[in-house]
């Protein structure tokens, strides 16, 4: 997996995703900055651009149910929830063009509990009501009957937080004295960006 100057959806940059016969898959891997409850996750969807072979896509939500903000496969309370595995010509994705696919459109199992059965995304919100996910797998199984399979993946909107991969900007550091005498002058750089598809009003607040 890298990241791509070839192909992108949203700003120069994408994840390329690429997987040869001799792997099984390759992913994405989020990490969230705060635990985001599962039942206020309200929107989940990303946009591919299949490139070669028929892959499988699927996503996996990792939970956590002890409130200790991690998850752990030994706890009881923790949970994985992983959406049913779907080719891309299961769900209609076209090749060589991007296509968005809405998490909520695809149906879901808990790892390792069979009794759980396969269920919607709503449904399971409600059923492992208090859980709060605190990463997210986005995996690419290849093709078995292709040589490679590969895609591009960008803007992956999570709730109200997008994921992009365009880089960030470079910071020039400088030498600076290890002190500032009252009454003196000091210089820093505040750097933002606007991740959406369309212009939006910002005001960035500095607290002293």
């Amino acid at each position: 997996a890298l990241v791509s100057e070839e192909e992108s959806f949203h700003g120069d940059n994408s994840a390329e995703l690429s997987v040869s016969d001799k792997g099984d898959y390759i992913r994405i891997t989020v990490y969230l900055d705060e635990p985001l409850p599962l039942n206020d996750l309200n929107y989940f969807n990303m946009w591919m651009n299949p490139q070669k072979g028929d892959g499988r896509v699927q996503l996996e939500f990792f939970l956590d149910g002890d409130e200790d903000d991690s998850y752990n496969s030994d706890s009881p309370q923790d949970a994985r929830l992983r959406s049913i595995r779907k080719a891309w010509s299961e769900i209609d994705m076209s090749s060589a063009q991007w296509n968005e696919l809405d998490g909520f459109d695809l149906n879901y199992e808990k790892y390792n509990d069979k009794a759980f059965g396969i269920d919607s995304l709503e449904r399971c919100q409600s059923r492992l009501r208090g859980e709060k996910i605190v990463r997210i797998y986005i995996p690419l199984y290849n093709d078995t009957y292709d040589p490679e399979t590969s895609a591009f993946v960008d803007y992956i909107k999570i709730g109200d937080q997008i994921l992009s991969f365009e880089p960030l900007e470079t910071e020039e550091i400088k030498n600076a004295p290890h002190s500032v005498s009252p009454g003196s002058q000091i210089t820093y750089t505040i750097t933002y960006g606007n991740n959406l598809l369309e212009p939006t009003d910002l005001v960035v607040r500095e607290q002293y």
